[in-house]
C-alpha cells in the first residue's frame, strides 16, 4: 500500500515531529477537506494507476484560504489538470500560485496547462532546480497568499539538487513532495 507522510510541527520547543499516514486509496476516493481554525481548508488529491490516471502516484494539495477563496496547489500533476480545474471552478476559488516541489522525471507538472486556465495564477520552483517558473524561490522565502497565510520556502536538497518543502505555520505543517520517499 503506497503512503504518504505528513508532518505536523508541534508548537513547543525544541521542535517535534508526528505523523499522519493516508494510503493511496483514501487519497483517490473523493478529495476529503481538511479544515483548520486558521481559516484554511486542505485537500490531499492523488494521481494514482488506474484509467485515466498518470501512474505517478503522486500526491498533490489543495490548500484554501476561507474567507478570501484564494488557493494555492502544491505539485500539480499533468494528467490531473482536469481533476483540478474542475475542483477549483467548482468550488468558486482564484487559483494563485502552482507550487512544484522539485523537477524530476518521475511525473509531469500540471502548471503550464494550469496557468492556461488560470491566467493570473503563478508558478513556483526552486531557483535551484534550473527549472522554468514564474517565481524562483530560494530557501527561507515567504510565499504570501489569501488573508494572511504564507509559505515559508525550505531547501531540502536531496532526491533533486533543487528539492524544496513548504512550512505552513498555521497549519503546523510541512508539504515535502519527494523530499521524504515514502
Amino acid at each position: 500500500m503506497q503512503t504518504t507522510l505528513l508532518r505536523f510541527l508541534s508548537r513547543s520547543t525544541p521542535i517535534q515531529y508526528h505523523t499522519c499516514l493516508m494510503s493511496s486509496a483514501t487519497a483517490a476516493a473523493a478529495p476529503t477537506a481538511v479544515s483548520s481554525p486558521a481559516g484554511t481548508t486542505l485537500y490531499q488529491l492523488f494521481d494514482g494507476k488506474g484509467e485515466n490516471e498518470g501512474g505517478s502516484s503522486t500526491f498533490s494539495y489543495l490548500l484554501v484560504c476561507d474567507s478570501t477563496k484564494e488557493c494555492l496547489l502544491i505539485d500539480p500533476v499533468l494528467e490531473q489538470v482536469g481533476r483540478d480545474t474542475t475542483m477549483i471552478e467548482s468550488l468558486g476559488l482564484s487559483l494563485r500560485y502552482v507550487l512544484n516541489t522539485h523537477c524530476h522525471a518521475d511525473h509531469i507538472t500540471g502548471s503550464g496547462k494550469l496557468k492556461e486556465r488560470f491566467t493570473d495564477a503563478q508558478s513556483c520552483i526552486s531557483a535551484a532546480s534550473g527549472a522554468k517558473a514564474d517565481v524562483q524561490l530560494t530557501d527561507n522565502q515567504i510565499i504570501e497568499w489569501g488573508k494572511d497565510h504564507s509559505l515559508q520556502v525550505l531547501a531540502t536538497p536531496g532526491h533533486t539538487a533543487g528539492c524544496i518543502s513548504f512550512h505552513d505555520a498555521t497549519l503546523s505543517s510541512v508539504f515535502t513532495g519527494d523530499a521524504l520517499m515514502i
